[in-house]
């Protein structure tokens, strides 16, 4: 009895185990189907300012939810300063170097970027 229970239990992990590995083949093929040839960056713009609450807690939430997406994630964020206080600045600058795809910019420097990418 005790055998056949265990056997069944050994079954159905099986079984989860397996449909979880189908599903995420069907997630990369489904990605590599979707990537194109568009090779356009694709850049997530974040406005901060002093008014910002939980900028840590929003910025670290962007990170993460871009290293489940695979394929799709954007290629930049960037944290648009529009009137920080120190402590943010600091909060910002601490995550945007635990995560190279984060970077800080003031309006005068997002400028300079967008002119950058558009003479691409």
């Amino acid at each position: 009895m005790l055998h056949t229970v265990f056997n069944i239990f050994l079954f159905l992990f099986v079984i989860i185990l397996l449909i979880l590995g189908i599903t995420e083949l069907i997630k990369q093929i489904v990605q590599k189907a979707y990537k194109g040839q568009n090779s356009n960056p694709i850049i997530i713009i974040f406005p901060i300012n002093e008014a910002t609450e939980n900028i840590e807690y929003t910025l670290r939430s962007i990170a993460a939810k871009i290293r489940w997406t695979g394929n799709f994630t954007p290629q930049k964020v960037i944290c648009l300063d529009c009137g920080l206080s120190e402590s943010q600045r600091k909060t910002c600058e601490i995550i945007c170097k635990e995560y190279g795809f984060i970077e800080l910019m003031n309006k005068d420097e997002f400028y300079d970027y967008t002119i950058k990418i558009n003479q691409r």
